[in-house]
């Protein structure tokens, strides 16, 4: 079997697998996103500053999620009143606020999160075990790339 042909079946493969699983994830996803009272929107912005990695101004955030800056504003708005963000005056431009997550913000994006994980964690208990280890085994070296491993779920408490 050539590369590509390699290529092209694992990319199939894989997929088809992701497509399973979001469908699977997004009836409890969907269900966490209404009982939190979330728009798209502010879903995006909240998952842009998740993990305190950004701290875009008004107009970067509207940027990163493809709308006016009216509009950017408006979302970020209507999170900061939910006490999901806050702004703090930029350190260098004191003209320009910065948006921030809260824990809160954080706590959202969490439920959001575990709900996606349990769907996920009943399509691995459909798993016989030793599916289970022999997907463990192909994951391993994929999972471990760092752009991956920052989403790999924190294990839960003792």
């Amino acid at each position: 079997m050539g590369k590509e042909t390699v290529r092209a079946d694992v990319s199939s493969d894989l997929y088809a697998l992701v497509v399973y699983l979001h469908a699977s994830a997004n009836r409890d996803l969907f269900a966490a996103i209404g009982t939190l009272e979330l728009s798209f929107s502010q879903l995006k912005l909240l998952e842009r500053l998740r993990g305190g990695r950004r701290t875009p101004t008004i107009k970067q955030a509207a940027a990163l999620m493809h709308v006016s800056l009216p509009a950017a504003s408006r979302i970020t708005d209507s999170l900061a009143r939910r006490g999901l963000v806050r702004r703090e005056t930029d350190d260098r431009d004191f003209r320009a606020k910065r948006i921030l997550i809260t824990p809160r913000g954080e706590q959202a994006i969490a439920q959001l999160h575990a709900a996606r994980h349990e769907e996920i964690i009943a399509f691995c208990d459909q798993l016989d075990v030793d599916e289970r280890e022999q997907l463990a085994a192909a994951l391993r070296p994929v999972v471990d790339h760092e752009q991956i491993a920052v989403y790999r779920p924190a294990p839960p408490p003792a």
